[in-house]
């Protein structure tokens, strides 16, 4: 779960700055998702604020940036979006979202 957590923290570090940044050919090695729209799907998800946890929840990730947290259920996810399957996983979110 610790790895699982720090690999969705350094992602979305990367995410938001990969518009800043042009990436070497060794710095791509450790770059799972190179979009701008990613779909992170049927997560079990903790707030860290203390409210229960969420099974089968939907996050969707713009330019670095949460822009929707939610039931899976009724997640519209992006044409766009890279979608990456959360089943049996966690993710701790540690910031609000709005």
């Amino acid at each position: 779960m610790k790895k699982l957590f720090f690999i969705f923290t350094s992602f979305l570090f990367l995410l938001q700055v990969k518009s800043q940044v042009k990436y070497s050919t060794e710095a791509k090695r450790f770059i799972d998702y190179d979009t701008t729209s990613l779909a992170f799907i049927h997560a079990l998800l903790i707030d860290g604020i203390g409210s229960a946890v969420r099974a089968k929840q939907t996050i969707i990730v713009r330019n670095g940036k949460i822009t929707w947290v939610g039931d899976a259920a009724k997640a519209s996810i992006p044409k766009d979006a890279q979608v990456v399957h959360l089943t049996g996983k966690s993710v701790i979110l540690l910031a609000a979202v709005s």
